[in-house]
């Protein structure tokens, strides 16, 4: 019964939660924990398409493990673990509660070190880069969730289409 669980909340490409974990998690977060400040951060790898166009879909599943190995990394290294799912595609998000604009920052250095250190592998045949957004406020119900996690999507595309203009 574990096994087929876990075969149903997490992606079997990358290890981490899926889209139906996730879905469980607001669930939770909606039932049990109300009026508690959420953090939500939506990040997209940029220039995926020509990864896999480029490369190939073996390659670029090799991108998307990772990608996740790099958010892992960095959300490990916080004692109350965000959580962390592949959103689809080449889309990940990160929740938490509580979650603090310097941990924000934190967290951000952390994707950033953490890519830096997969981008220097020899061997690789792609260069990774994020975009991401965030919104964070308190929340209710699920419904209130569900419009932060549009938000910061929303401020992941201004970003992705920012970095786009400075090529």
């Amino acid at each position: 019964m574990t096994l087929q669980n876990a075969q149903r909340l997490y992606d079997s490409l990358t290890g981490i939660m899926n889209r139906r974990g996730l879905d469980e998690l607001i669930d939770y977060y909606s039932d049990n924990i109300p009026k508690n400040s959420l953090f939500i951060m939506m990040l997209d790898i940029n220039n995926f398409k020509s990864i896999n166009d480029t490369f190939g879909h073996t390659v670029g599943d090799d991108a998307l493990r990772d990608a996740a190995k790099i958010l892992k990394r960095s959300v490990d290294k916080f004692s109350e673990k965000p959580h962390l799912c592949r959103y689809g595609g080449d889309e990940f998000l990160i929740i938490a509660e509580d979650f603090g604009l310097g941990k924000i920052k934190r967290l951000k250095r952390f994707i950033e070190q953490e890519t830096e250190k997969i981008n220097k592998q020899e061997g690789k045949r792609y260069y990774l880069k994020f975009s991401s957004g965030v919104a964070f406020a308190k929340i209710e119900d699920g419904d209130e969730l569900h419009r932060l996690i549009h938000i910061a999507d929303e401020a992941m595309y201004k970003e992705k289409g920012k970095n786009k203009a400075r090529r």
